[in-house]
């Protein structure tokens, strides 16, 4: 048997691994190998298992360090892989491994060391310098790499997530069998996982003809045959739609449900799924008429917003709807000459009256006082009706007495520049006219002029 012993220094462990002797020509590779095990290799150890399996029974399957075996027709991500009750007529089933190789063609070798990562195969035997322990390169069991159990059960031993080896994406990955050292005749099962084969069947545990749970594909491979695909052993079906595969009373869904984008509890019929359980988002009823308004739905109410909010075709109907005008100086009246919008709702900057006989002032409406403005404010056609007018006279020298030869202007306001009198005998400021009008004193210095008229 072997002989390897490792010191766990990488998870502060001090305990050195089982040995034994592996002998002869072995001994330089032994001696190659370090023991560098970390938190990383644990870490991903106990990482998720990805839904989807293939399972490979190996009967005294032959597979040598210079002779490995590739795993055909592979689709998905490879996540990891598993090992269980594997024994070996050779070496130690520690040497048995999975080796990814980034080429369609290449297969994996010791010497050069050319895979891009392995899982199993004692140190690192494909990954160019042991590769990275935890996560390119991960053995059967992290605290003892090359152990001597037999038969052997590890795994799941993942790759770090998310795992890189997508053979969808990268169509010259190749998943490879390999073994460590020299030559074994494995037999056991090996499972890789993430990556399906030509054919996936699903555990049918109640018997009922519907599987449920992960995707399997199954394989085999005995003395140095090729790895073949298989049919599903008993208890396999090719189906996943079983809503309860405990019991064999309840098969395939057979309720449908409806897409509640608005969550008013009613659906779409446009989007619906058959499902064993109500997703989220999700009702049985399909009679919304707009999936994008929660006021609309059968049981809704019909108001004034432009939308059929009880879903009978009909808008807005059954509402109270008036005629609303342009209100343009807002002083609560419409313009007469606005075109009526009909509403069931306020309309803003609108009312719902048009008596308003000039809507550019607010000092005009049918409720105004007439102002003398020159304006009809109380839109009775009559400008400034019932005002107190006055005749004014032109006042040019300031001295509060009209020309006498000034033209009366009839105001009902006053008028800048003019008075209520044209009594002044001299309106000419120039000619002193400021000093002469009815009442003023008379100047004996100047004879000629009669100041008081």
């Amino acid at each position: 048997m072997k002989n390897c012993s490792r010191i766990g220094n990488a998870i502060g462990s001090n305990a050195a691994a089982s040995s034994h002797t592996r002998g002869g020509a072995w001994a330089g590779l032994l001696s190659k190998r370090a023991c560098a095990l970390g938190a990383s290799l644990a870490a991903a150890m106990l990482a998720p298992v990805a839904a989807a399996d293939v399972r490979i029974t190996l009967v005294n399957r032959t597979i040598s360090i210079t002779g490995p075996v590739v795993v055909p027709s592979l689709s998905g991500t490879l996540t990891g892989a598993s090992i269980a009750n594997l024994t070996s007529t050779g070496f130690a089933p520690s040497d048995f491994g999975v080796v990814v190789m980034n080429s369609p063609t290449t297969a994996p070798s010791e010497n050069p060391k050319n895979a891009t990562a392995q899982i199993g195969s004692g140190y690192g035997d494909f990954v160019p310098g042991g590769g990275v322990l935890g996560v390119t390169n991960l053995p059967w069991d992290s605290a003892n790499p090359e152990t001597g159990e037999e038969p052997l059960t590890r795994g799941p031993i993942n790759f770090p997530s998310p795992s890189p080896y997508n053979l969808t994406a990268n169509a010259d990955y190749r998943i490879w069998l390999v073994c460590g050292y020299a030559s074994g005749s494995f037999s056991g099962t090996v499972t890789l996982h993430g990556v399906s084969g030509p054919t996936s069947y699903y555990l049918d545990s109640d018997g009922d003809g519907y599987g449920a749970g992960t995707p399997f594909s199954f394989a085999s491979s005995s003395g140095t045959s090729e790895i073949t695909y298989t049919a599903a052993p008993t208890g396999y079906v090719t189906n996943n739609s079983d809503c309860n595969d405990s019991n064999a009373a309840i098969g395939v869904a057979t309720v449908t449900y409806y897409r509640d984008q608005d969550g008013d509890g009613y659906g779409t019929s446009a989007t619906s799924q058959v499902a064993c359980s109500q997703p989220s988002g999700y009702v049985t009823d399909n009679t919304d008429c707009n999936d994008s308004s929660a006021v609309s739905n059968p049981a809704a109410s019909e108001i004034c917003d432009g939308l059929d909010n009880d879903c009978d075709t009909s808008i807005d109907e059954g509402l109270t709807f008036q005629d609303y005008y342009t209100d343009a100086d807002n002083d609560g009246y419409g313009s007469s000459s606005a075109t009526a919008q009909s509403s069931c709702t306020a309309v803003s900057g609108k009312v719902t009256n048009n008596t308003d006989c000039n809507d550019s002032s607010a000092v005009s409406n049918p409720a105004a006082s007439e102002i003398c403005d020159g304006l009809d404010n109380d839109c009775d056609t009559s400008i400034d009706e019932g005002l107190t007018f006055q005749d004014y006279y032109t006042d040019a020298d300031g001295d509060g007495y009209g020309a006498t030869s000034a033209t009366a202007q009839s105001s009902c306001a006053p008028v800048a520049g003019k008075v209520t009198n044209n009594t002044d005998c001299n309106d000419v400021l120039a000619n002193g006219g400021a000093l002469v009008y009815p009442g003023a004193l008379e100047n004996c210095a100047n004879i000629a002029v009669d100041n008081d008229c």
